[in-house]
């Protein structure tokens, strides 16, 4: 499901923006322009008249005809924000989506089970954009086992997938929320095992990587896009 805000359809689109601007500063878009009952205007022939409810709908209805007509001669594939209807997602669409899925939630579960020692290794690695700590760990091997079975290609032999641009940017994040995390812990009265052992109890790893996982899945699944903006 995606939902493209105002702000981005105009950026993503410079020729559309300047559409939208031009006909709104010309009290173009219905929207910016209705005529209301009693309002006094000015016709096609520059007379000023007063309109009644049966005039006001009819120019209406006109200017918004005329409108949506400009409106696709000049962007046919338009996007806008104000209403949304429903796209069908295509069978590879959904293909895709379910393969991502499951190797989404194989790397939950591997973070769930491994410790901080290990998830402190895998941060660490400065030579690999991915880390094995071994093939045969089971979640490991069902996520492997998951995408070969859908023919999905990949390089998954285990371990978590960290390119050394994220190594670089999230580990100072990440070490400096351990730290603050762990430490208050290692002097809480129900800790005896010191900073290490605080460590083990301190979710702040376990939520860093869940979230780096979780962007990067989203990042690279392939949209579905079930609602997409649509003019009214």
């Amino acid at each position: 499901m995606e939902f493209l805000p105002r702000a981005d359809l105009l950026e993503r689109n410079g020729y559309f923006g300047r559409f939208c601007r031009k006909w709104q500063e010309n009290r173009y878009h219905p929207s910016f322009s209705t005529f209301r009952p009693d309002e006094m205007i000015v016709d096609d022939d520059g007379k000023s008249l007063v309109v009644d409810q049966e005039e006001c709908d009819r120019l209406n209805a006109k200017m918004e005809e005329e409108y949506l007509a400009m409106l696709d001669q000049a962007f046919p594939d338009h996007i806008l924000p104000s209403r949304m209807i429903e796209r069908k997602i295509t069978a590879e669409e959904e293909s895709k989506d379910e393969k991502i899925a499951a190797l989404s939630r194989g790397l939950f579960d591997i973070m769930n089970q491994l410790n901080w020692t290990q998830i402190l290794l895998i941060s660490l690695h400065p030579l690999s954009p991915f880390l094995e700590i071994g093939q045969d760990y089971e979640p490991f091997k069902q996520a492997r086992l998951t995408l070969e079975s859908q023919g999905m290609p990949h390089d998954f032999k285990g371990g978590i997938i960290l390119e050394r641009a994220e190594v670089v940017t999230y580990l100072p994040m990440l070490l400096i929320g351990v730290f603050v995390q762990a430490v208050p812990l290692a002097f809480a009265p129900s800790k005896d095992q010191g900073i290490f052992g605080a460590f083990s109890d301190c979710g702040m790893i376990h939520t860093f990587f869940s979230g780096l996982i979780e962007q990067r899945s989203f990042e690279g699944a392939a949209t579905s896009a079930d609602l997409i903006p649509e003019p009214v």
